[in-house]
């Protein structure tokens, strides 16, 4: 039921959770019973089921109380299910219904409703909190037609009462929701399924927090959580979608656009604020999304992602398409700022733009393609349109095509502004362009642009329209404004400024205006080509540049020359001077203006003109006429003249008029080359003439018409050419030369010529047989042949010469000659001549000689008296003859020689001339053939006679050189005689004798027994050659061939025949004795280096070239100005030298000079040639015992043969010893294959043969492959070595083999070798350029490179390097070595040589051999290797119990100079250098020299050691090469504290100082003062103790080595008894008395001893003086022969003490002394005089004594016998003088005693 409580007041809201807004409804309250009959209900159910009547009240009131107040509070009917559960803390009702109301459709049935509660909150607290829960309920809901959703309010609840609602949850829901339109139609359902809900209630209602999830039956599922605060309108919420079907989304919301089809997924935090804007953040992705906008005639479909930040939505690269425009739109929509939006479209072509638009294009051609950039901005409802346009492909806009459009377009208020447009036409330019198109009024919309047009081609673009302008304008430049209306030319209105491009000039004008298709301007003309205006006036005229200011006008459509009206000036310039144009006239196609020409260059006029003819051309011309017309209606009048670089022509009074001409020419001084390009030189001279000329403008000779004359004066004379007349195109003048110089007319001829020559001809055919000529000529001194005076005249009709009367000194002749015209060149048909000659010469007639023998010389004189008839093939010549002093190449005939000469075609010739000796007899049958000959010249001679069909020839000693000019004669004329063009180029020389037989028919010669004397062919030289010889057919045969030189000897037989095909060869060579060393004379082989030329002959330098081309009388090299035997001094010197240097390089050569190869082959080859097959040959050859120097070949062997081009080795070996080196294989001229094989070749040799440095041997013997491919111009190789038994300085390598490759002229190479089982290879790899001698292909650069690389264990090469001197013990590290540089490609030297390499070490040990015991250990560093140098960035280690640190530069093999030397750090190290040193060490070393011989410098400290001066002859015989090699430079040693110098067992001192070490190691050199504070010298059985006080030293000199300069004072004492037995005779009788001692018999003496002298002598520089006074002799005795006197004297005992106590105590008492500051102190033994004083019935006793000097004559001493319980004496001691001493003793007990001593020796 429904009731009505509108009147009730309302306290607050029920939000549900879905959250709407509804207009405020009056306020109510729930009536007080009601609350308590609910709260009775709860309490009653709270209780339980126990009480049978509440149980009752509950099943029958509970339901229809809570549907009643349900009712209320909802305001529609709702029906309550059943009670189905009931318990103290829920109930359950069964099926329930919220239904309609009349004016609202939303309702709800549901399959149960659960109340969940607590009772105990109630009585506790009074307040009830419920958990209502709907159990899949079914929900419609549909929007009001005001938007809200909510049409029936709630009714408020208080928030005071005792019941409320704490949650309200949905389970399993199904939804239908029902939305409006903008229209306010309902939309299409949307229905939701497994829908669940929860809604808390917080704070009474204060907040409240909801969670709803669905999903959407089309597709896709969402939840919304979120918090609403109902007090102030705010609301949080979350809001995640997947997969929304957008259709679904559209029917939910009241939007613009339609959406059809596409997906959303949303993940977005929404804020709603009461009166405020939504704030949003999170993405929203649409998929596919298509929506439809009314206003557009298609879809838009989008795909992107949205971003929110707030109230600003961010596009991100979401991609939209509308019909056929796509775009990508980026950006941001703020809904408080506005947009920010870009879109940026795909191209698309302008018809598709106007479908897509569904707009009509306009009227004009509109084609092409478009992209643009849209961004919008502005306010959200003031939006602001900035469009970017920019064409991508050719667009056409009307009849313009366009490469390029740019736009900028601003659309505002429906104004389309172009703020900047950009075209670039096809046909070239650019226009620039701004503007508004006025939209307002439709279908004529207003236009206002202003264009720039850049390098625009006018004429082109205005025939696009079909325009014709008048004139061709080329670009144009252009600023206009122009308006009207659209599709209405005749609204267009301009004004502007332009420059055009015309006839390559330019035209400009800041006037035009274009109004009602009329058009004017004020042109400025600059640099216009003439020949485009279309002007009738000679080609040569339009060449020129036009400048002028004309005013010009026009209509547009009249657009032709006819229509244009100009007045003005012009200026025509030319490349020299220009034409004026002054009252420059145009109007209706007539012309007219005043023409000045001034400095034109006559070529400039017309190009043909001779360039000699290029002179200025000044005039002044009146010129009329019409455009477009005939140079026959042109008209002027005037004058010209033309200024020629020499001389002048002038034309007067010139007169031009219907196309005829006149005119006065005259010229001036003009050299006739000016005029006659192709004069010859000898004509060189200068014109003056006069002529009167007249003719038309058609250029036809026949209508030139003139007279006058000419005058040539040339440099040999004049020549005068009179009466000349011109008419109808013939001409006819005298020409008189006169005095001519023929010498300069040329060199053949001299003398002066003189005549008078009448000429007739025709202008236009200036040939002789159109001539006519008649005349005298006289030549002072002859022609050539004749050298005198010659006269004649002559007459030529033009077919026939008549010469009359010649005469000449000498010779007389007359005669005729008959010419023909042929096709060519006219011809003698006939002739007669009668001669009378004498001593003709004879290389003035013209004889040909050349076609017989080339370059032959001959020279003489001839006598001859006959004559000479017929035609030049068929002459007849009969006569006397006679040869003076004839000579032929080098045969000189004797001086006369005379005869008769017949010659007749039918008859043949006879020539017969003879002298005393030589002959020259010759008889020529008719057809040319010789039938006898007979040649005799000095001691050779050549006859020979005709029999039959044979010539029998014989030759005596012919020289062969003479007969190699005849074959090459031969060669050239006959090709039947085929020889080799090598052979004839070849140096021949010898004498050829024998018998010959030559068959005329057949052309056959045969030569028996043929001999040839020394012969010598090129470098070829014999003793003598033997054989038969025959020619034939074009064969030539050799049979029986002996060929003899020095000591080989060589048979030869072969044939040798002409074909058509080519030439066929066969030959047999048998070497019974080859000689190297004449094979290689014959080659000219003498160097090594000249093996690369192969066979190919040298070229020797000539005397000529010692001259130079400067001066060749002056050598280039010249020993001054000395005499004779200074020159044979130089010269004896020189050979000195020579033979010098001759030795030095055959120590230092590699191998032996070829001079000192000998040795002998034998074998057989055998030659064949055919035009099929080529070439075939095989070849069998051995040599045995062969010598090259120190090197021998015990064998070789050469076997092959070439056939078709292919030489077949099977093999090539060279053998020494077990050494084998061989080739087998086939090379072609393209290809080549085959092996090379290496044995057994010893390392060691190839070793000494490369001068491999010393420190490296290399040892093993080398085998290798190498297989051969490519061709000979490029050669391929492929090939593996291995080295059997190899080592490096005697150390044995595991194994060694490699691979290399030649290949485009490049070898590269990789070796790899492994020192032990358990290294890694080292490797070596490499590629270097080397072009073989017979290889074409180069290589492509001439870089090579190689690459070294060794790591950890590998490093132990470097014991092997140093030969164990220094050896790698243990540790990690790494050697890389790259090497890269240039060879030079003709030397092979490398050059720009780069070398970088990395060593690196960690925790590695490090041995040397001389410190075996003191390993350098963990050693760590980096050292860089380049191409001259080491560099050490750090290396520390430790050594000796300190540290080492190394640092600096190293040079590898050559000292140089280092600013960073490598420097070694020492840190206390405790070093020992066995029989060096031995104790501590610090400071620093500097290393320089080089790695193979440093040098070491630096300062160090000693402290705490001992230095061994050992013997300077001791040589340590195991220190290596290295170490005998390492040297000091200036090395700095300073003795610090505690250093012991000693030199066991002689010396031993405690010394300061400081030293400067030179030397080596081996060989130390130190030199310095060493001091020496304390120490001791053992002789033998006495200690001499170092005297204090004084300058005690050792100086070493570096000369002396280890042996020190000693300058010491020493000091002992020594026990002396004054009972000493006397040696007496031993032959004697006397007894002798047994020594016994008593304290009485014993005294102290003291010794000093002064030692100036080297250590290694100190025994013989020392000086010994004592107190008491002794002789040096009783010194020694005292020092060393107190022992031998105990000895001796049968005390055995106290001797061997004395001895023991010397050796052990020596040291022991010295130190002890020093260390108490004592003057002496000893400890010895003695005996035990005082039976009470024994011990253990021992007589030996220990006593001890110490001393102190108080002055040199007093001092203090107190003695104990330390065995006995004897008290201590005390001694007094006081020398007066040498002879007196007072002494005193007392031990204060019992022995107290005194005494005056007083001693003289002698």
């Amino acid at each position: 039921m429904i009731t009505d409580r509108s009147q009730r007041k309302r306290e607050t809201k029920l939000l549900l959770p879905l959250v709407v807004t509804s207009k405020p409804k009056p306020k109510s309250i729930l009536s007080h019973r009601s609350l308590i009959w609910w709260g009775t209900g709860v309490l009653m159910v709270g209780l339980g089921g126990s009480c049978l009547t509440g149980w009752f009240w509950v099943q029958r009131h509970l339901s229809p109380l809570v549907e009643a107040e349900l009712s209320n509070f909802l305001n529609r009917p709702v029906k309550m299910g059943s009670v189905e559960y009931f318990s103290l803390g829920q109930v359950n009702f069964g099926e329930t219904k919220i239904s309609t109301t009349p004016t609202d459709k939303a309702q709800v049935s549901m399959k149960g409703l659960r109340v969940s509660y607590n009772p105990l909150k109630l009585l506790l607290k009074q307040k009830l909190d419920i958990v209502v829960t709907a159990i899949e309920p079914d929900i419609y809901l549909e929007q009001g037609t005001k938007g809200n959703w909510l049409l029936t309010e709630f009714d408020p609840v208080n928030a005071n009462h005792p019941v409320a609602l704490k949650s309200l949850r949905l389970k399993n829901a199904k939804t239908i929701v029902v939305a409006r339109g903008n229209n306010g139609q309902k939309n299409s359902p949307v229905t939701l399924q497994n829908l669940s809900s929860q809604t808390d209630f917080i704070n009474n209602n204060q907040e409240i927090k909801f969670e709803v999830n669905a999903n959407l039956t089309q597709g896709g599922q969402f939840n919304v959580s979120g918090v609403a605060k109902p007090t102030t309108g705010n609301t949080n919420l979350l809001v995640r979608g997947n997969g929304l079907k957008v259709s679904e989304v559209g029917n939910l919301f009241a939007l613009p656009v339609i959406l059809k089809s596409g997906e959303l997924d949303t993940n977005l935090e929404v804020s709603l604020r009461s009166n405020q804007l939504p704030l949003l953040r999170g993405i929203g992705t649409l998929h596919q999304v298509t929506a439809k906008v009314s206003s557009l005639p298609h879809t838009v479909q989008t795909t992107g992602e949205l971003r929110f930040k707030e109230t600003e939505i961010n596009f991100n690269q979401v991609a939209t398409n509308f019909g056929a425009i796509n775009s990508i739109v980026s950006g941001t929509i703020d809904l408080r700022k506005g947009y920010n939006i870009t879109a940026q479209t795909k191209p698309i072509t302008i018809s598709n733009l106007f479908k897509t638009l569904n707009h009509k294009p306009p009227k004009v051609a509109l084609s092409g393609e478009i992209k643009s950039t849209l961004q919008v901005t502005g306010s959200i409802d003031k939006p602001n349109f900035d469009l970017g346009v920019a064409t991508t492909k050719p667009t056409q806009v009307d009849r313009v095509n366009f490469k390029q459009i740019n736009a900028q377009l601003n659309f505002n208020n429906h104004n389309l502004f172009i703020n900047n447009i950009q075209a670039f036409p096809t046909i070239g330019g650019k226009i620039n362009g701004t503007g508004k198109l006025s939209l307002t009024v439709k279908n004529a919309p207003k236009f206002d642009l202003n264009i720039q047009g850049e390098n625009v081609p006018t004429t082109t673009l205005v025939r696009l329209y079909n325009v014709t302008l008048p004139l061709e304008i080329g670009t144009t430049n252009a600023q206009i404004n122009l308006s009207g209306i659209v599709n209405k030319p005749d609204s267009l209105q301009g004004q502007g400024k332009a420059d055009f491009q015309v006839a390559g000039g330019t035209i400009q004008s800041n006037n035009i205006s274009i109004s009602q298709g009329s058009w004017q301007g004020i042109l400025q003309a600059e640099n216009i080509n003439l020949k485009n205006l279309n002007v009738s006036l000679p080609d040569k005229l339009n060449q020129g540049k036009l400048a002028g200011t004309f005013n010009v006008s026009g209509q547009v459509k009249l657009a032709n020359i006819n229509n244009i009206k100009a007045d003005g000036n012009a200026k025509l310039v030319l490349n020299q001077g220009h034409i004026t144009a002054n009252n420059l006239q145009l109007s209706q196609g007539n012309w007219q203006t005043n023409l000045g020409i001034q400095g034109i260059k006559f070529k400039e006029i017309l190009p043909t003109v001779p360039q000699n003819l290029n002179g200025n051309i000044n005039g002044n011309l009146v010129v009329s006429g019409k455009i477009n017309n005939s140079l026959e209606n042109i008209k002027a009048k005037g004058k010209a003249g033309l200024d020629l670089e020499k001389g002048q022509i002038q034309a007067s009074n010139i007169n031009l008029t219907d196309g005829k001409w006149s005119t006065q020419l005259s010229t001036s001084d003009i050299p006739i080359t000016q005029l006659f390009t192709h004069s010859p030189p000898t004509l060189n001279g200068t014109l003056n003439s006069q002529l009167n000329l007249s003719g038309n403008v058609t250029g036809s000779l026949d209508s030139i018409q003139g007279q006058g004359i000419a005058k040539l004066a040339i440099s040999q004379g004049i020549i005068t050419a009179q009466k000349i007349t011109l008419n109808q195109g013939k001409f006819i003048t005298i020409l008189s030369p006169q005095n001519i110089d023929l010498k300069k007319i040329s060199a053949n001829l001299t003398g002066k010529l003189n005549g008078n020559v009448t000429i007739i001809g025709q202008l236009d055919k200036l040939n002789p047989e159109n001539l006519q000529a008649k005349g005298q000529l006289n030549f002072s001194q002859g022609i050539p042949s004749i050298r005198q005076t010659l006269t004649t005249n002559f007459n030529w009709n033009g077919q026939r010469l008549t010469l009359e009367n010649i005469k000449s000194l000498g010779l007389s002749a007359q005669g005729w000659a008959e010419v023909e015209k042929t096709d060519k060149l006219p011809q003698i048909k006939g002739f007669f001549l009668e001669i009378a000659a004498k001593s003709f010469d004879l290389t003035a007639l013209p004889l040909d000689l050349s076609s017989v023998i080339p370059n032959l010389n001959y020279s003489g004189k001839m006598d001859f008296e006959g004559t000479v008839t017929g035609t030049p093939k068929t002459p007849t010549i009969e006569g006397k003859l006679a040869l003076i002093n004839l000579k032929v190449g080098e045969l000189q005939f004797e001086p006369v020689l005379t005869g008769n000469i017949a010659g007749e075609p039918t008859q043949g010739v006879k020539l017969a001339l003879a002298g005393r000796n030589d002959q020259l007899n010759l008889e020529l049958a008719k057809n040319w053939q010789p039938v006898t000959f007979s040649i005799k010249q000095g001691q050779q001679s050549v006859t020979g006679i005709r029999q039959t069909q044979e010539f029998q020839v014989e030759a005596k000693q012919i020289s062969l050189d003479f007969l190699q000019n005849l074959a090459k004669t031969i060669t050239k004329t006959q090709n039947n005689l085929v020889s080799s063009n090598y052979l004839l180029s070849q140096p021949v020389s010898g004498e050829l004798s024998g018998k010959f037989v030559w068959d005329i028919q057949t052309g056959a010669i045969t030569g028996k027994q043929v001999a040839i004397a020394n012969p010598v062919v090129g470098t070829l030289k014999g003793k003598e050659f033997t054989g038969n010889i025959h020619y034939g057919n074009g064969s030539v045969t050799l049979k029986n061939g002996q060929w003899q030189a020095k000591n080989s000897q060589y048979q030869l037989n072969g044939q040798f025949t002409s074909t058509a095909n080519g030439p066929l060869i066969n030959a047999e060579v048998a070497i019974n004795q080859g000689n190297l060393q004449d094979i290689l004379e014959t080659l000219q082989i003498f160097d090594l280096d000249d093996l690369k030329r192969g066979l190919t002959p040298p070229v020797y330098g000539k005397a000529a070239d010692l001259y130079g081309n400067a001066s060749p009388n002056s050598p280039l090299i010249e020993v001054g100005k000395a005499d004779l035997n200074n020159r044979l001094d130089y010269f004896k010197r020189f050979s000195a030298t020579w033979d010098e240097d001759k030795k030095n390089r055959k120590k230092t050569a590699p191998l032996p000079e070829l001079r000192e190869l000998q040795g002998e082959f034998t074998g057989q080859v055998a030659l064949k040639m055919t035009p099929q097959l080529g070439i075939q040959a095989n070849f069998d050859l051995q040599g045995q015992q062969w010598k090259w120097g120190q090197y021998q070949i015990d064998q070789m062997t050469a076997k092959g043969d070439w056939t078709k081009g292919k030489l077949t080795l099977e093999p090539v070996s060279v053998q020494v010893g077990n050494s084998l080196v061989g080739f087998a294989g086939q090379i072609t001229e393209k290809t080549q294959k085959g092996e090379l094989t290496v044995q057994n070749i010893s390392l060691e040799k190839i070793s000494d043969l490369l001068a491999v440095p010393p420190p490296l041997n290399f040892g093993g013997q080398l085998n290798a492959t190498l297989t051969l491919g490519g061709s000979r111009e490029n050669p391929q190789g492929r090939g593996k070595l291995v080295i059997d038994q190899a080592s490096i300085n005697e150390t044995s390598l595991n194994s060694t083999q490699g691979e290399f490759i030649y290949s485009e002229g490049r070898f590269n190479f990789s070796v790899h070798s492994v020192l032990g089982r358990r290294t890694n290879p080292l490797t070596l790899e490499g590629t270097f350029p080397y072009q073989l001698p017979f290889a074409k292909v180069k290589p492509k650069n001439d870089n090579f490179a190689l690459k070294f690389q060794a790591q950890n264990e590998d490093l132990s090469l470097l014991n092997v390097l140093t030969k164990g001197q220094v050896a790698w013990l243990g540790g990690q590290g790494e050697v890389q070595l790259n090497v890269s540089g240039k060879v030079e490609p003709k030397w092979g030297i490398p050059y720009e040589l780069e070398a970088n390499g990395i060593a690196w070490v960690e925790n590695a040990t490090i041995a040397a051999q001389m410190m075996p015991q003191a390993p350098l250990t963990k050693v760590q560093g980096k050292i860089f290797l380049n191409l001259d140098r080491l560099t050490v960035e750090s290396l520390t280690g430790q050594f000796s119990g300190g540290k080492v640190a190394v640092t600096g530069s190293l040079p590898l093999l050559q000292s140089i100079p280092e600013t960073n030397p490598l420097t070694i750090q020492f840190d206390d190290l405790a070093l020992n250098l066995p029989q060096r040193y031995r104790g501590g060490v610090t400071g620093f070393l500097n290393i320089t020299g080089s790695a193979l011989t440093p040098k070491i410098g630096g300062n160090i400290g000693l402290f705490e050691g001992e230095i061994f001066l050992g013997d300077e002859k001791e040589e340590n015989k195991n220190q290596g090469e290295l170490l005998a090699k390492t040297e000091f430079a200036d090395l700095r040693l300073t003795l610090g504290e505690n250093i012991v110098v000693s030199r066991p067992p002689i010396l031993n001192f405690l010394a300061t100082g400081s030293l400067t070490v030179n030397g080596t190691l081996n060989k130390p050199l130190p030199e310095g003062i060493i001091n020496l504070n304390s120490g001791l010298i053992n002789l033998f059985a006495t200690q001499l103790r170092l005297a204090g006080g004084k300058d005690n030293t050792a100086q070493f000199f570096s000369e002396k080595g280890l042996d020190p300069y000693l300058n010491v004072r020493l000091f002992t004492a020594a026990t002396e008894t004054s009972r000493n037995r006397v040696n007496i005779n031993p032959n004697s009788a006397e007894i002798n008395e047994p020594f016994s001692a008593n304290s009485d018999s014993l005294q102290t003496v003291r010794i000093q001893a002064y030692v100036k002298g080297y250590a290694s002598q100190l025994t013989d520089k020392i000086e010994l003086t004592s107190q008491p006074q002794r002789t040096p002799e009783e010194i020694i005795t005292l020092l060393g022969g107190n022992f031998l006197n105990t000895l001796g004297q049968g005390e055995t005992t106290l001797g061997l003490a004395n001895l023991a106590g010397t050796a052990v105590l020596g040291a022991v008492q010295g130190a002890i002394g020093e260390a108490l500051g004592l003057n002496e102190f000893r400890i010895f033994p003695t005996t035990l005089i005082n039976e009470k004083d024994l011990v253990d019935s021992s007589s030996l006793g220990v006593a001890a004594e110490a001393g102190v000097d108080l002055t040199n004559n007093l001092s203090l001493s107190i003695q104990k016998i330390l065995n006995t319980d004897r008290p201590p004496e005390l001694g007094i001691k006081y020398r007066i003088n040498k002879s007196t001493t007072i002494r005193g003793s007392s031990n204060f007990s019992n022995d107290s005693r005194g005494s005056i001593q007083f001693e003289r020796r002698f």
